[in-house]
């Protein structure tokens, strides 16, 4: 990312790869299925960004919506085996209608579905971001889904403001831009109170901030402003700027990557992770805790890569070598992860004892 000095001589960001999140409420409705004019139009803004030499990577959800309008359902289904098979036949549906309208601007897409162990399992997390970096190279649009025809409780996102999150910390992006079908996030539920302010910038994820964050309050998609703050606290800890705005807005892409949207911008942490501690801290599925004592905290706190064995209080759960477990303080609060060298029953023979007596 790159800074440029505009007309009126104001600094500016300049961003090279961005990925952007399409929630279902933006280019779907229970009623219609997919919004044609909708999806043209991004097709449209998209297009501009690569012609200034932004990559693009997409993440789109759509598939269960537009699936419920092909097989006649008047609302989504409850149950997840007809969830599945809406997005089976919804993910033709929605990538026919991003090939269609990138065509027309000589742009191809390419359709890359994920669960949650790709992102799990380091050979196929590395995979994938070859993958999406030939496809950038060769400029073709990825588009990405979760790939819910298959996806469990145990292997499931959840929703793509996750995913969208996972894939932007992958790739190491600029910007993550999520459209949403509100203007960013308010100080209370726009949609309850008339006075509801919204919040233009963060600099910090606190408690006020998660306050204000409510539920999703439709019918169409998983998501609401909580999975998008969620989100957001993982991207921002990388360095990566995120923008939450109105996708149901014309131009509203450009707009915001140019600074004039209605949005609202989270800042990010000056230093970026490097891409193997993303991986650890966000991507794996912790399968135990270590608690320690405090003078284990204050080591690892203060950039000491090792736990001794003295320093562990006790463990839980059934880990095993080459694990991701949390590390938790005496009080039980979690401050760090990290890949375990010994099982959780090697750990119990040497707990508290020095590295001499091992």
């Amino acid at each position: 990312m790159a800074l440029e000095t505009g007309r009126d001589g104001e600094v500016k960001t300049k961003y090279k790869r961005i990925v952007i999140k399409i929630g279902s409420n933006t280019i779907t409705s229970e009623k219609t299925g997919l919004d044609l004019r909708r999806i043209e139009d991004i097709a449209e803004q998209i297009t501009a960004l690569m012609g200034r030499g932004i990559e693009v990577v997409v993440v789109s959800s759509g598939a269960i919506s537009a699936g419920v309008k092909t097989l006649g359902f008047d609302k989504k289904p409850n149950t997840v085996k007809l969830e599945q098979a809406c997005a089976s036949v919804g993910q033709v549906n929605l990538m026919d209608a991003y090939k269609e309208y990138f065509s027309r601007k000589n742009i191809h897409v390419g359709q890359i579905l994920i669960t949650q162990e790709d992102f799990q399992d380091r050979k196929r997390y590395i995979n994938a971001r070859h993958t999406i970096n030939k496809l950038l190279e060769m400029k073709v649009v990825p588009i990405i889904n979760e790939n819910d025809t298959i996806s469990v409780e145990d292997i499931e996102f959840g929703d793509n403001d996750n995913l969208s999150a996972q894939v932007a910390n992958l790739l190491m992006a600029d910007l993550l831009l999520i459209l949403s079908d509100v203007d960013g996030l308010y100080d209370k539920d726009p949609g309850t109170y008339n006075d509801a302010q919204l919040v233009k910038t963060v600099t910090k994820i606190d408690d006020e901030i998660e306050r204000s964050a409510g539920g999703s309050h439709s019918g169409v998609g998983k998501g609401g402003m909580c999975t998008k703050i969620q989100a957001v606290k993982k991207v921002i800890t990388c360095g990566i700027k995120v923008i939450i705005t109105n996708g149901k807005k014309d131009g509203i892409i450009v707009s915001a990557v140019d600074g004039g949207a209605v949005c609202t911008t989270f800042f990010p942490y000056e230093e970026k992770l490097p891409c193997r501690k993303r991986w650890i801290a966000f991507s794996v599925q912790p399968n135990g805790k270590i608690f320690v004592d405090a003078g284990a905290e204050n080591a690892l706190r203060s950039g000491n890569k090792n736990l001794l064995p003295s320093g562990i209080k006790r463990t839980e759960g059934d880990f095993s070598t080459d694990d991701v477990v949390i590390i938790c303080n005496e009080n039980g609060l979690e401050f760090s992860r990290g890949l375990v060298n010994y099982s959780n029953d090697d750990i119990q023979r040497i707990i508290g004892r020095n590295t001499s007596e091992i």
